[in-house]
């Protein structure tokens, strides 16, 4: 698998089975004793798993962001709670067109936001694990093609095997 050429700011982490990719997600997003900087500045994640294949859903990774982002950034959370427009999308179309949801739900409810922090993080982990999806754009396409579009106070760490 070539991982996506991403023009984000960012790491992916890249590891063969058992190094310990996914314990070290575990521990940036769950842990209080890891990196204090990294940690209150996770804004979402993702956790892709081959045995299921809802983790592979572009539409998804949008929803299930939008729904983290909105609890742990309060005015991004206000956006999206008074936008009825924003609540039908996720409802109604986020499935079948993650392209949109994420312009719509993601990209221009972030660009208003004005009292952000300088750095926030989306943690994606298994990205090799979200590459086979049938339906449509795999999320590692899905990725490439959309979060250019992220604000760059945003930055992504993924893992994945080589």
């Amino acid at each position: 698998m070539a991982l996506p050429r991403i023009r984000v700011t960012g790491v992916v982490v890249v590891g063969e089975p058992g190094t310990g990719k996914s314990a070290l997600t575990a521990q940036l997003i769950c842990s209080r004793s890891s990196n204090p900087f990294i940690h209150k500045r996770i804004i979402g994640y993702h956790l892709c798993r081959y045995s299921d294949q809802s983790t592979q859903e572009p539409g998804r990774l949008v929803r299930n962001l939008v729904h983290m982002m909105a609890r742990r950034v309060p005015e991004y959370g206000m956006l999206i709670s008074n936008s009825s427009f924003i609540l039908e999308i996720l409802q109604r179309s986020c499935l079948r067109d993650p392209y949109d949801c994420f312009e719509q739900a993601v990209v221009v409810p972030l660009g208003q936001l004005k009292n952000v922090l300088p750095y926030y993080f989306l943690v994606i982990d298994a990205l090799d694990e979200c590459s086979t999806y049938d339906g449509g754009a795999s999320i590692t396409q899905f990725i490439e093609e959309t979060f250019s579009r992220l604000p760059k106070w945003i930055r992504v760490i993924m893992t994945s095997r080589n």
